[in-house]
């Protein structure tokens, strides 16, 4: 009855609901015995056979998850926790917390996600299958005689997908190699290339103009040179004499060597 259905359906539609949706619309009714509006969601006992053989014998053409109502036993008499174990096959672990489904300010229901390992609890290998298992909040769901107090006792919904590592792996690079390429074209935007050709010279900048050879830098003037003496010729120097005048011989000749250390460099800045 069901596939029948489902071939009524024009192509391209999908079984994509919310977890408010399968939780209202499905598990809720499936609880109370209620109507059920017709969807892809089996009633299989997910524990008796692994996830690649579910997978196999109820996938949908077009889709990637797969549904399923389904009740838990108890790994414990008395106990009120699950047993997660694939007789011959491996076993579920539960990973992280519930996760609480909200509907307009209620909690309706919770979401746990599950990982399938190969083989025993104490040395099994991970796989990539995963099972998300949906439960009512019987605190918020109207008490009749046919819901039981315990949700061991309830109908869950099972949804079981392949997480494919490597297609989650090529779309990060693909998304990475796609930003670069627009950050690359956001700075040649930004950031123009000049169009220097032959014709065009470049022009020097104002902080730092072209030295002419025809105009020889001045020479800054530190201090005032001292007097020049009168010429004499070597004949007419007496030392005596010249010992009781006002001139300093030391300052005369520090000054003709300093004159002529900036005579030189004034010719090394004309030959460069």
């Amino acid at each position: 009855m069901l596939n029948k259905v489902l071939q009524l359906l024009p192509p391209g539609y999908k079984f994509l609901p919310t977890d408010v949706e399968l939780i209202k619309y499905y598990l809720q009714p499936k609880i109370a015995n209620h109507h059920i509006i017709a969807g892809p969601i089996y009633d299989v006992d997910v524990y008796q056979n692994s996830p690649n053989n579910l997978y196999a014998m109820y996938k949908r053409e077009g889709e990637q998850h797969t549904y399923f109502f389904t009740k838990r036993n108890r790994k414990y008499p008395k106990g009120e926790r699950p047993d997660r174990g694939v007789r011959g096959f491996g076993f579920w672990k539960a990973t992280g917390i519930d996760h609480p489904i909200n509907d307009n300010g209620t909690i309706i229901g919770f979401k746990k996600t599950l990982v399938f390992y190969r083989g025993n609890p104490k040395g099994g290998d991970k796989t990539n299958w995963i099972m998300q298992e949906y439960t009512i909040n019987i605190e918020n769901i109207e008490s009749t005689s046919t819901t039981p107090t315990s949700q061991l006792n309830n109908w869950v919904i099972c949804k079981i997908y392949e997480h494919k590592r490597g297609d989650a792996i090529g779309n990060a690079k693909k998304r990475k190699h796609e930003n670069e390429n627009l950050e690359g074209e956001n700075m040649e935007e930004v950031i123009p290339t000049p169009n220097l050709s032959p014709s065009t010279p470049l022009t020097p900048t104002a902080t730092s103009p072209p030295l002419s050879p025809s105009t020889p830098p001045t020479p800054t003037a530190t201090s005032p040179p001292p007097p020049l003496l009168p010429e004499m010729s070597s004949d007419d120097i007496d030392m005596a004499n010249f010992q009781n005048c006002d001139y300093d011989i030391s300052s005369i000749l520090n000054f003709d060597q300093n004159l002529e250390n900036e005579m030189f460099d004034i010719d090394q800045l004309l030959d460069s």
